[in-house]
């Protein structure tokens, strides 16, 4: 399901995702922590940020208008139709869904319970498993390593390569509604690099929607104009023509 399609059936959420992932290769080994937030009101203004060790973007929509901080920088406002404004949600909200991904084909779902305490409202609560009969790679292993500045570099191909070891955690889905409400899972994947000592990913991820349908309305940020450069004069000398002679007037014709 998508973000726009979460929020209109909730009218208003907040959504927050948290990561980590953990690529070890012989004994070398390289980890991220991932924060991906969203806020939305029940007028469709919303407010993303979405922070990794590389990078972090923070943006709103308000009424028309937007505003895009990058990493460090000042908040800027820009006019809506100068920057994209329908992916940052769901860049943020598919997160879960990339996660499973991650242990497809042989992901279960498995003893379905009710749950409310966990979520605040009714939810089905299912239990993540593994299908050993599913738990094959779908390509065969025959990747190169990415150049990468990263100190592990991941195999080509990676996730087609990817062969799950271990999984545990659940999910809940909304009674109500069918929105996955909540996701908290841990697990562990084998890439089939090479013979020995293949790269493993480890990983550890929490989700969930929070306010369904109490959420104040985004307001406006404090932001600094958009810089824009000046354009530059259609009369190339026109900065020294102070200094020029003025033209003779010219004679009336008889």
């Amino acid at each position: 399901m998508s973000f726009g399609e979460a929020a209109a059936r909730l009218g208003s959420l907040t959504f927050e995702a948290r990561s980590h992932f953990s690529f070890s290769r012989g004994g070398e080994e390289y980890e991220q922590n991932d924060i991906y937030t969203v806020t939305q009101d029940s007028l469709g203004n919303f407010h993303v940020i979405l922070d990794t060790p590389n990078s972090q973007i923070e943006y709103y929509l308000v009424g028309g208008t937007v505003y895009v901080r990058y990493d460090k920088g000042h908040l800027r406002k820009k006019p809506r139709r100068d920057i994209e404004t329908t992916a940052w949600c769901e860049i943020a909200f598919s997160s879960v869904r990339q996660v499973l991904q991650l242990f497809q084909p042989c992901l279960k779902f498995t003893d379905p319970r009710p749950d409310r305490a966990t979520t605040g409202r009714p939810a089905i609560r299912y239990t993540l498993t593994l299908d050993e009969e599913g738990n094959q790679p779908l390509v065969s292993p025959t990747p190169q390593v990415v150049e990468t500045p990263l100190p592990v570099a991941p195999p080509a191909r990676w996730r087609e390569l990817a062969r799950p070891l271990d999984l545990q955690g659940h999910i809940w889905l909304d009674d109500a509604t069918g929105i996955l409400y909540r996701a908290a899972l841990q697990g562990r994947i084998e890439i089939a690099d090479r013979q020995v000592r293949p790269t493993q990913l480890s990983l550890r991820f929490e989700a969930a929607i929070k306010d369904a349908g109490k959420v104040a309305a985004v307001s406006v940020p404090e932001s600094v104009p958009e810089f824009r450069r000046k354009r530059r004069p259609r009369e190339q000398l026109s900065f020294f023509r102070q200094y020029l002679e003025p033209d003779a007037p010219e004679s009336k014709s008889k």
